[in-house]
């Protein structure tokens, strides 16, 4: 009986399926500490997923405020329509019109939203300011914009001294920012409609667009 015994426990002690109280409970800290490792590696990469995705806002612009020309102030002092061409990928409203101004560039600036073509969709004059910096003007009404679509957005500088800076645009090069995608400056002297480039120059004349009327 004892030489049963023996053999039985002989048997227990190499068999790898066979585990102490002791042994269980280790093996239950290591699990239980391999889980709480899996959850925060979880956690940490959930938050890293949102933070590098940030939601769009209800309203924005091409250029933000702290955006300044590295040529502010053209030498040319001709009365000329200065212009950025965009474009939408998602459907919203233009409500106000934007430039930078340099400190020569003397008004009054007046800000128009042409379709593509050269149909004139919404105007608005700039208020009268001294300094530099970006100027803003509400319309009088939202243009509502479709996704898809191509507009211009000019000022007209009487005296020249707008922003232009060279290249900007060059080979193909584009501005984005969320729903818009400026790809080409343009100009006309005499003021109408811009549609001339020179040297790929970025004017910036910007809009903000909005998801909804109201942003």
């Amino acid at each position: 009986m004892r030489k049963v015994v023996a053999r039985d426990r002989a048997f227990a002690d190499t068999d790898p399926h066979h585990r102490t109280p002791r042994q269980r409970s280790a093996s239950m800290i290591v699990a239980a500490i391999l889980g709480l490792a899996l959850l925060a590696a979880m956690l940490i990469a959930s938050t890293h997923e949102a933070s590098s995705s940030p939601l769009t806002p209800s309203s924005y612009s091409i250029w933000p405020n702290s955006v300044v020309p590295r040529v502010p102030a053209d030498s040319d002092t001709n009365r000329v329509e200065v212009g950025t061409r965009f474009r939408v990928s998602q459907a919203g409203y233009i409500t106000h019109l934007r430039f930078y101004k340099s400190s020569q560039n003397s008004g009054p600036q007046v800000g128009k939203l042409w379709s593509s073509s050269g149909k004139l969709l919404a105007r608005a004059t700039f208020p009268t300011s001294s300094g530099a910096g970006w100027r803003t003007v509400a319309l009088a009404t939202p243009v509502p914009v479709p996704a898809g679509s191509e507009y211009v957005v000019s000022y007209l500088a009487p005296a020249g001294r707008y922003a232009d800076d060279v290249d900007v645009f060059a080979n193909g090069a584009a501005v984005k920012s969320h729903a818009l995608t400026a790809y080409r400056g343009v100009y006309s002297y005499g003021g109408g409609f811009p549609t001339q480039t020179w040297r790929n120059s970025n004017y910036y004349v910007d809009v903000v667009f909005a998801t909804n009327e109201t942003s």
